[in-house]
């Protein structure tokens, strides 16, 4: 008996070429005129995205800001800035990725969004493509004592599978920080991933894939 399939999706870097969530902190803090106070919080951003990006803790402590900080922002200028930008990763989506696995999804039992990005853009990008479910990061002010935190996608690629027993858990992700979720699925893919995700996978972890 064939084993039906499930596709786990991560969304920056993956779904879209391109870091999504930080477009959109970008565009709405760090664009003229930007207050010195989010200049400062946009350093420490690049710090985390660019130079801590693989390790787990800094990335979580990184979204926390960043849902903080969007937290902060009319409703309304969130919602066009979002807009925007998932209409530019479903773009993306049309001509890259989504164009080589769509034979995979065409047949999978589910495809799943599995993704730290900020709540309002996994939603609107899920439900473009049609997927079963999106994963994403509640946008909240951890910051000023909002309940909650980062989810853990391990244990949510390991809730998935008691809603899937017996499944072939196909993930697509980019980047170290993935690890656990590429390792853990019958076939892990790093999409887009740096020279040195790229470099990690392929001598210690062979049986993940690598795209670009």
């Amino acid at each position: 008996m064939t084993r039906p399939d499930v596709v786990i999706l991560d969304l920056d870097r993956t779904i879209c070429a391109f870091p999504a969530t930080t477009r959109i902190y970008k565009r709405l803090f760090l664009a003229p005129p930007a207050s010195p106070q989010y200049l400062a919080w946009g350093a420490l951003m690049l710090l985390l995205m660019h130079g801590l990006w693989f390790h787990p803790p800094a990335v979580r402590l990184q979204r926390r800001i960043v849902m903080s900080l969007l937290a902060r922002v009319p409703a309304e200028r969130l919602d066009a800035c979002v807009h925007e930008v998932a209409m530019e990763v479903i773009e993306d989506w049309q001509r890259g990725l989504g164009r080589r696995i769509a034979s995979l999804m065409a047949s999978a039992e589910a495809t799943y969004l599995l993704s730290h990005c900020p709540q309002p853009l996994g939603e609107e990008v899920a439900s473009a493509l049609g997927l079963s479910g999106a994963h994403t990061v509640a946008v909240a002010d951890y910051l000023g004592g909002a309940p909650g935190d980062i989810y853990d996608k391990g244990a949510t690629l390991e809730f998935l599978r008691t809603r899937h027993p017996g499944a072939t858990f196909h993930v697509f992700a980019d980047d170290l920080v993935d690890l656990p979720i590429l390792r853990r699925a019958e076939v892990g893919t790093l999409v887009n991933g740096s020279w040195w995700s790229r470099r990690v996978c392929r001598i210690f972890f062979p049986r993940i894939r690598i795209w670009s």
